[in-house]
């Protein structure tokens, strides 16, 4: 095949596309598939933020619990603080506190 008639047919080719790209029903076509691709965009950020919107709620009830359950135990606990003071036999004085968790039962 001639090298010329390969040029000419695809300058033809490209021609025909070119049109058949601008035509009409081209046109509707490219509508109708961005209007689906905004339709599935909507759909998807409707579930992400239903999703977001759960896992909300479960960080709230968590962090709730958390806190009633920290509540807990620190009701079980009493701290007794102690101070105290000795003196020694050369006349000085030592502090010491000691710190004492008991358990409620």
């Amino acid at each position: 095949m001639h090298p010329g008639l390969l040029v000419f047919g695809g300058f033809l080719l490209g021609t025909a596309g070119v049109k058949a790209v601008c035509s009409r029903p081209a046109h509707r076509a490219y509508v109708r598939g961005t209007v689906c691709a905004l339709q599935a965009k909507d759909y998807v950020s409707r579930v992400v933020d239903e999703a977001k919107a759960q896992c909300d709620d479960i960080m709230a009830e968590a962090q709730y619990i958390k806190t009633v359950e920290a509540a807990e135990r620190d009701a079980e606990e009493v701290v007794i603080g102690e101070t105290v003071v000795a003196e020694g036999a050369d006349g000085d004085v030592t502090v010491a506190e000691e710190t004492v968790v008991e358990e409620k039962a």
